[in-house]
């Protein structure tokens, strides 16, 4: 009797269906196995698929049969099957989608390979490796763990690690990913590699997935190992390393290793550490300020963190009280401010200033009845500029006013400071000093630069306030400031060691500045018993879920509705709680009412997993681990 292949096509399937039966002939019965490329018939054409399982029986009458394998020689490896079906179950995702993500459809014409346009070095890297470098690679090799934490606080240090595992595995014949967080810091590590290994390198980015046949090639190339160096984004993590010793992942603090605004909403770093269970590699996560989530196992496993690098001092970061300065006056920036400033630009230094608010002001406000101006797609506050009301997150426009359009009495006003208000304000105290680009002499920005060549001759960075980051009601955002500073503080290190950085703050009590010169572990102490107190991860998991529709009522209505099922079914279980439905923060996302549903469940989630695979509509959305729940 014929064997049962369970195939998943690689084509679009509802989250409930995972694969589909197929009758073996007698024919394929020794090229069919568990991770085969095969093609068979799928309604009125014939699709390529994966084989996730082969059984004796199936419960349904009249199977169609696999038409033929695709290549012989390649197959889906059995840990990349675990890691897909894996994949699928924990982020929710359907199963056909997952594969689809994992694995390339065979191109139907020919592919010529083009040249690479990517920044690879044209020349052997300078940069040496260190013996106190070769002694921690050493101590990995032999005591490493399969995760392994490093506080990177030494960024030549970190590249020297990194250069220094890719020879191991090129003279191992092995092979490295090595993860960043988005495409501009790709070059970075691009160039640390020699030259003499760029055919052995390969970059991994979502470009690539909307190239079939270059992503084909691509894979198979990993999955032979005629690549051996793998770099890239998150998407990195899906390809078919079938001899990976190391997964280092760099900057691991960065929110970009969530896929966070689309399906599948998955973490990279949560992918790497399921990858490297899977395939006895080892993971190492490099990081000047680690999510608590990847702090906390190994803290309590007491497993060894390595640290590269000092503790930041007040002479390398000075943090002023913005308070005590606008007792006196009423100014967004201190002495202490304009003084660096200038004495950087005497210096023929250049000067970095951030604030994290575009436009002229925060929002703008009526001086009688508090209306604030909102845009009408986001539902977020306009902020001005260039005698426009612009929304920052959906490019909306509109002409600015200065009457309230709501009691039709008051006057609309700007409140708070913009960076706009920053460049008026600057090019009056420094009338002869260019503000424009990124090689300005004093060079504003709203968020922290990933290129170089921004920080060249600097001798000076302020941040003017990013207080408005501890104001938001998110769990995660006091430890997200923490990891901002030192992010700046380690690029710093990186480009402009010589610069020193001053910050001004209008909470100069909080925990993060406390702790901002002690050792790391300190701060992660306290925040994991404020996250203990009230239950939050890692002492627990989240899951959010939502709906989108263009009509608020409707959104708010079928929330209602499938709150009121889960109170049903849930509301008695004291390790499942499940908020009240609320509206995003940014109530609009691309023109849709966004409302969610927040799931807090502490131990077993398979209870509540299983409601919302058989009771959610397809059209909800589920975000595993969400890095935003406001």
């Amino acid at each position: 009797m014929n064997k049962i292949a369970q195939i998943t096509p690689l084509r679009k399937l509802p989250r409930d269906i995972d694969f589909f039966d197929y009758e073996i002939p007698e024919i394929l019965a020794a090229a069919v196995k568990v991770g085969s490329l095969v093609e068979v018939p799928f309604k009125s054409s014939v699709v390529q698929g994966v084989v996730m399982a082969i059984v004796n029986t199936s419960k349904f009458k009249k199977l169609r049969a696999v038409t033929g394998v695709i290549d012989s020689q390649v197959t889906v490896s059995d840990w990349q099957v675990k890691l897909i079906k894996w994949f699928a179950e924990y982020y929710m995702y359907s199963l056909s989608s997952a594969v689809r993500m994992f694995v390339p459809e065979k191109p139907t014409r020919k592919y010529t390979e083009k040249p690479s346009v990517d920044n690879f070095a044209k020349v052997d890297t300078d940069l040496m490796v260190g013996a106190d470098v070769l002694r921690l690679r050493k101590l990995l090799v032999t005591k490493g763990k399969e995760q392994n934490l490093i506080i990177n606080h030494d960024p030549n240090k970190n590249d020297q690690l990194i250069l220094s595992l890719i020879e191991q595995v090129i003279d191992s014949d092995k092979q490295i990913i090595i993860m960043v967080p988005h495409v501009e810091k790709i070059k970075d590590i691009l160039q640390l590699i020699p030259a003499r290994y760029n055919r052995k390198l390969v970059v991994i980015k979502s470009s690539l997935f909307r190239k079939k046949n270059a992503w084909h090639k691509t894979w198979r190339d990993i999955y032979t190992n005629k690549k051996n160096i793998i770099v890239g984004t998150r998407s990195a993590i899906l390809v078919p390393t079938n001899k990976l010793t190391y997964i280092y992942i760099n900057e691991a603090e960065s929110v970009d290793y969530k896929n966070w605004d689309q399906n599948p909403r998955y973490d990279a770093i949560n992918v790497a550490a399921k990858l490297a269970s899977l395939t006895k590699a080892k993971l190492i996560i490099s990081s000047a300020a680690p999510n608590i989530e990847t702090y906390q196992p190994i803290a309590v496993n007491k497993q060894p963190i390595i640290t590269l690098g000092k503790n930041l001092t007040p002479q390398e970061l000075q943090i002023i009280d913005f308070k005590s300065v606008r007792r006196n006056e009423f100014t967004y920036y201190s002495p202490q401010l304009i003084e660096n400033i200038k004495k950087s630009l005497a210096e023929d230094k250049r000067v970095i200033l951030f604030l994290n608010k575009r436009g002229y002001s925060s929002q703008t406000r009526c001086n009688k009845c508090d209306f604030t101006l909102k845009c009408p797609s986001c539902s977020l506050p306009l902020v001005g500029i260039h005698q426009q009301m612009v929304c920052y997150h959906c490019k909306h426009k509109q002409p600015m006013t200065s009457k309230c359009p709501k009691c039709n009495k008051g006057e609309l006003k700007d409140l708070g400071i913009g960076i706009d208000q920053v460049a008026d304000n600057l090019k009056q105290i420094f009338p002869d000093v260019s503000l424009d680009d990124p090689t300005a002499k004093i060079y504003l920005a709203t968020t922290l630069p990933a290129k170089k060549s921004v920080f060249k001759q600097v001798g000076f960075i302020g941040v003017i306030t990013w207080d408005s980051m501890l104001y938001i009601a998110d769990f995660r955002l006091a430890t997200r400031f923490y990891q901002q500073l030192w992010t700046l503080c380690y690029l710093k290190r990186k480009w402009a060691p010589t610069a020193k950085i001053l910050l001004q703050t209008a909470l100069p009590e909080s925990q993060t500045f406390h702790n901002i010169y002690q050792d790391y572990s300190r701060y992660y102490s306290e925040e994991l018993g404020k996250r203990k107190l009230f239950s939050y991860p890692p002492y627990s998991k989240l899951m959010l879920i939502f709906i989108q529709n263009k009509v608020k009522n409707i959104c708010q209505q079928e929330a209602n509705e499938i709150y009121q099922q889960l109170m049903s079914q849930f509301g008695s279980v004291q390790a499942i709680k499940a908020s009240a439905p609320y509206f995003a923060h940014r109530q609009m996302v691309r023109g849709q009412y966004r409302c969610n549903i927040l799931l807090k469940i502490q131990g077993d989630d398979q209870i509540i997993r299983a409601w919302l695979k058989d009771k959610l509509p397809d059209y909800w959305t589920i975000d595993i681990d969400p890095i935003n729940v406001v």
